[in-house]
């Protein structure tokens, strides 16, 4: 590594480390430090700090050598349903929601086809069922075992 990407480093982790004002200041104001004097005081605040550092630094070297395990691809699918979710739960409180009604909006839509593949002859795990009577719910779990059974189809 070169001095401009360790001062790069250096820069980015002074930045990105001010979420510690907010997250980290608490934890440390909490912790049983103010009835120790002294030495034994600087002592107890090195060693949660050292504990702190040492587990990041765990963390990243697993992280770094099981990457292979982890795709960007799931990583963002994760964060993007996770975020809906949040706005959504957001957007309608329930102790606000007793006024809420759906009304028929169907005159205002074409309609609309969702096809579902799954490989024939594979196994399907439950959820994996219930998803798809989610999409057509007039299908039960023999009808789908059946049309992954058949050749025909």
């Amino acid at each position: 590594m070169n001095g401009f990407n360790l001062t790069v480093a250096f820069l980015m982790g002074l930045t990105g480390s001010l979420h510690c004002v907010g997250m980290c200041g608490p934890i440390v104001l909490v912790m049983p430090f103010q009835h120790l004097k002294g030495f034994q005081k600087i002592l107890g605040i090195l060693a949660y700090h050292l504990g702190r550092i040492s587990v990041y630094i765990m963390l990243g070297f697993l992280l770094f050598h099981f990457k292979n395990l982890f795709s960007f691809q799931l990583q963002q699918y994760v964060s993007l349903g996770l975020g809906v979710g949040i706005i959504a739960s957001m957007a309608v409180e329930a102790s606000r929601a007793n006024g809420l009604r759906a009304i028929a909006a169907s005159h205002l839509f074409a309609p609309n086809v969702t096809r579902l593949a799954v490989r024939r002859g594979a196994y399907l795990r439950s959820y994996a069922y219930e998803f798809i009577m989610l999409f057509a719910p007039v299908l039960k779990r023999a009808d789908i075992e059946r049309a992954l059974k058949d050749r025909k189809a």
